[in-house]
């Protein structure tokens, strides 16, 4: 048997006074709980009788479905009876729950706000460091890109030289030999690209920290459109069906394609 708790001599708020004294029935099942039992108990026959009379019914004609309509109000009025006997049980430890939740927020709401800022200021700090390292990138490889170019532009410079000279030649093996050239040099300028200049921004502070993905919807008829003809797309529309029966039971006059209405008695 569980030992009634001592009683409380004071509380510091008339919540936490609330609380202590609405629940103590929660601790007393000589008093309290053991007469909702027995008097559950004492209906038992009666319930199992009546859950056994309803899984036996069929119904085959009106006779029959009028007999399960009394049975269902019978098993009705016993649903009801059971739970306004067991619900000033449920009410109490509802408001013991609620007064816990608040009253842990009380303590750990301010914990939370002074983690949530101080984690954001180290995030920005990152997120700063990270825009520096690729502004510096940016740089880098536009510098770089130049260079390329600048070399690309020296080869094209001495293609257009051998172009000229070899519309120059007279003599067909010297035309053929400047000609050949310049496929060289146009080999030598293709193959001439800017490396890939990659910087990496300060190592990252201990704090724990990690990268999600998020999606904004910025045009929705031009995904659908994608969707209808791309099936991996289709798996992000998530119709709400509720919703529609919810619209359809307002505006029975609403139609949508693609969309069946139909009626089903509960």
């Amino acid at each position: 048997m569980i030992e009634s708790p001592e009683p409380v001599q004071s509380a510091e708020k008339p919540g936490e006074q609330l609380a202590v004294l609405e629940t103590r029935a929660l601790f007393l099942p000589h008093e309290q709980f053991p007469v909702l039992r027995e008097e559950l108990e004492a209906m038992r026959p009666d319930i199992e009788a009546e859950i056994a009379l309803a899984n036996g019914q069929t119904v085959t004609n009106l006779e029959q479905a009028e007999f399960a309509g009394v049975i269902l109000s019978k098993l009705d009025d016993r649903q009801k009876l059971i739970e306004g006997k067991v619900k000033p049980f449920t009410q109490i430890a509802f408001k013991l729950h609620r007064w816990l939740t608040s009253y842990n927020g009380e303590w750990t709401s301010p914990l939370e706000t002074a983690r949530r800022s101080l984690k954001g200021r180290v995030i920005a700090w990152q997120v700063e460091q990270e825009r520096k390292a690729e502004k510096e990138r940016q740089r880098l490889q536009a510098e770089a890109d130049r260079k390329a170019q600048g070399v690309r532009d020296r080869i094209q410079r001495e293609i257009d030289r051998k172009n000229a000279e070899a519309q120059a030649a007279k003599r067909t093996e010297t035309h053929e030999k400047k000609l050949q050239q310049v496929e060289e040099l146009r080999e030598q300028q293709a193959a001439v690209a800017a490396p890939v200049v990659n910087v990496e921004p300060p190592k990252a502070s201990t704090v724990r920290t990690s990268k999600r993905w998020q999606a904004q919807v910025e045009d929705l008829a031009t995904f659908l459109e994608a969707a209808l003809k791309e099936p991996t797309l289709r798996g992000y529309i998530e119709v709400d069906t509720t919703k529609l029966a919810r619209g359809k039971s307002a505006n029975t006059a609403l139609l949508a394609p693609g969309i069946k209405f139909y009626q089903v008695t509960v």
